[in-house]
């Protein structure tokens, strides 16, 4: 997390920056998950298609839903997710390439 945008009304979810969210299901971590190297995020990646899967067809299925979403992350230029990481609970997150540039 890098940046926080606050809404104007009281919300009972605060994501701190510095925290650190799961890559497969938080529109935080599938921006990082679309941009990043593959090399760079590879054994996050797999060990939580693991840790979601239960079977050999289920991880594929995982990583099949997966690059399915970090497609749609780069085609459209923000992750949004409704009750993925935490149920009720919705996110978007969009990339920030160059904050300081200016």
């Amino acid at each position: 997390m890098v940046h926080v945008k606050e809404p104007p009304r009281r919300v009972t979810v605060v994501t701190r920056i510095g925290s650190v969210l799961p890559l497969l299901t938080s529109a935080t971590g599938l921006v990082f998950a679309a941009y990043l190297p593959a090399e760079e995020i590879e054994a996050m990646k797999s060990a939580e298609i693991d840790a979601l899967a239960h079977g050999r067809s289920t991880a594929r299925q995982a990583a099949a839903v997966l690059d399915k979403r970090l497609r749609a992350v780069r085609t459209n230029g923000v992750a949004a997710v409704q009750s993925l990481f935490f149920p009720g609970i919705d996110a978007i997150a969009a990339p920030a390439f160059a904050a300081n540039a200016g």
